[in-house]
């Protein structure tokens, strides 16, 4: 916990090289569960970092909104130095860092005369990597063409490396040790900047990471064959090679999403203020249409208000993390909030919705200082070191419990909703809907109905089956409800779109039964609305399927 709470005084790095008559801080940051990152700036702007990580949303101080891609920033307005201070603190409390290109077209563009194709690490026992008086501890490649950063934290790593753009030009080099020189074809670099958290380093970084970060868990560094020793430069060392390839055309997994490293030609425009939420990627220029994503922003619907005026304005049970000047506030449980106080080592923890207040202090023998209800908050400081009162941390905690009382109360509307569907598209089956109709011996009586019914499609095509224990079932295809009627009079719905929980009143055998009758349902589902020469390859299939085990089994051994 102390850990956790030295982590939650150090604020994000904010701006650097601010203008002397206006100095720019970060007044809010919210943290959703789908990776969604508000943040409210101290002039009115705020910035949305979407799910993606490729693109953001930037709403001007008068509310006006304009939309780009991570990888291509404008530098107007200091829009980039705000998006820089928004991912450094995106990166450091989420699991799915974002991958940001920074400074490719600014100028700062590499000219190599010959192709880079390997990175070297060097490795002895006296390696040690570069502490820095930002406390930031850093690692390079021998050649200088790779670094790594660990920062102060150490929960992010920054690795600077040379990308290889596209595009090969034409140039004037010196031709060896002659004073001529010749026209060739120049590679081009751009300098590249990824961060990822260190629960979650690339294959291809694990080398210089465990090098910093020595607890590296999940990576033993040790002189073994993928170590080669040989005479580099001037020196006769270990050292480890990556090649290039690695990092420029191999996408790396990263905390299981993909994220792509590409640098695209630069254009006259790289994006366009929207006041509708369509987008359309031939005018934003930026990467090529096969790795723009901005066709699939429908994260946008809801963006139409800036952070700066409702802080809140997308799903609010989501919340999961919310920083501000005094504390930060993270969600850990559904009914439970942890509150730490910056600066200081007070932790206050919210618990049952907010009904109930632990006030906790650090590395002291008393550990828990008091617990109180909501009806009798302590109107003094928490601390003598800060002027935060509870009411003010208290305030914050009960805002986030009741938003989700809210939106608990609109899945349960939009659950009845589901409820009355379905409803509606049973009671108007009848006897001349039946498409198709079976007896199994054993089993049970099975029945596919197709309705033309409004609401579900053009038909609604549903199964109903009847087990010979008395169980019934009923399903409606591309719905996720399951209506059941066990042998033992217990009626069921279930929904087949989240985690199947029995309630502890079901018995043993039904508990046991119950998957069976799901299966046997899917199953059959599938089955009844197939055309006769669907029915006909199956059935095809499946005879020669039984036919090729019994020819390698033997007709007189039984498979079950």
């Amino acid at each position: 916990m102390e850990a956790l709470n030295s982590q939650e005084n150090n604020p994000p790095n904010i701006l650097t090289h601010e203008p002397k008559e206006k100095v720019l801080k970060v007044l809010e940051m919210v943290l959703y569960r789908n990776n969604r990152c508000n943040v409210v700036f101290s002039d009115g702007s705020a910035i949305i970092l979407h799910p993606k990580g490729d693109c953001f949303t930037y709403f001007y101080e008068n509310g006006e909104k304009a939309r780009h891609f991570i990888a291509f920033p404008p530098v107007k307005d200091r829009i980039k130095d705000k998006l820089v201070s928004s991912v450094d603190f995106y990166n450091k409390y989420c699991s799915n860092p974002i991958v940001l290109l920074e400074e490719a077209f600014e100028g700062k563009i590499s000219q190599k005369s010959s192709e880079i194709k390997k990175f070297y690490w060097k490795y002895d026992s006296n390696t040690q990597p570069v502490k820095h008086k930002s406390g930031t501890y850093s690692y390079s490649s021998i050649n200088g063409y790779c670094k790594l950063k660990l920062n102060p934290n150490k929960f992010i790593f920054c690795a600077e490396f040379l990308q290889k753009l596209p595009n090969k030009s034409l140039d004037w080099v010196s031709n060896g040790t002659s004073d001529k020189r010749k026209l060739k074809q120049v590679c081009k670099y751009a300098l590249v900047k990824q961060y990822f958290s260190v629960n979650k380093v690339p294959e291809h970084f694990l080398f210089p990471a465990k090098v910093l970060y020595p607890e590296l868990k999940g990576f033993e560094l040790e002189i073994s064959e993928d170590l080669q020793t040989g005479v580099l430069g001037n020196e006769s060392k270990f050292y480890k090679q990556l090649t290039v390839d690695e990092f420029s055309t191999k996408i790396p997994e990263v905390a299981g999403m993909n994220i792509a490293t590409y640098l695209a030609e630069k254009t006259s425009r790289y994006s366009q203020s929207y006041s509708k939420t369509s987008i359309d990627t031939k005018s934003v220029g930026g990467p090529p249409e096969k790795d723009s994503r901005l066709k699939e922003a429908g994260v946008w619907e809801s963006d139409d208000v800036s952070p700066s005026c409702s802080s809140f304005s997308y799903k609010k049970s989501n919340i999961s993390l919310i920083w501000t000047k005094g504390a930060t506030y993270r969600r850990t449980e559904v009914d439970k909030v942890e509150i730490f106080i910056h600066g200081d080592k007070t932790i206050l923890i919210a618990r049952d919705y907010g009904n109930f207040f632990d006030h906790y202090q650090v590395n002291t023998p008393e550990g828990k200082l008091r617990t109180f209800p909501i009806t009798a908050i302590p109107l003094y400081s928490v601390s003598e070191s800060q002027k935060y009162t509870f009411k003010t941390l208290v305030e914050k905690s009960l805002e986030m419990f009741r938003n989700t009382a809210d939106d608990m109360k609109e899945e349960a509307k939009s659950e009845d909703s589901l409820q009355d569907i379905w409803i509606k598209s049973i009671t108007s089956i009848t006897d001349k809907d039946i498409v198709d109709t079976q007896e199994v011996p054993g089993c049970g009586r099975f029945f596919a109905y197709r309705v033309k019914q409004e609401g579900l499609g053009e038909f609604n095509e549903s199964i109903e089956i009847k087990f010979e224990d008395r169980t019934h079932l009923r399903m409606i295809k591309g719905f996720p409800l399951i209506k059941i009627n066990t042998f033992f009079g217990t009626e069921l719905k279930l929904n087949l779109d989240e985690k199947l929980e029995f309630t502890k009143f079901l018995t043993k055998e039904e508990k046991e039964s119950i998957p069976y009758y799901i299966k046997t349902g899917l199953e059959y589902m599938e089955w009844a609305f197939l055309s006769l020469e669907e029915r006909y390859k199956r059935e095809k299939e499946e005879i020669t399927h039984q036919n090729r085990l019994e020819s390698l089994c033997g007709s007189n051994n039984t498979l079950y």
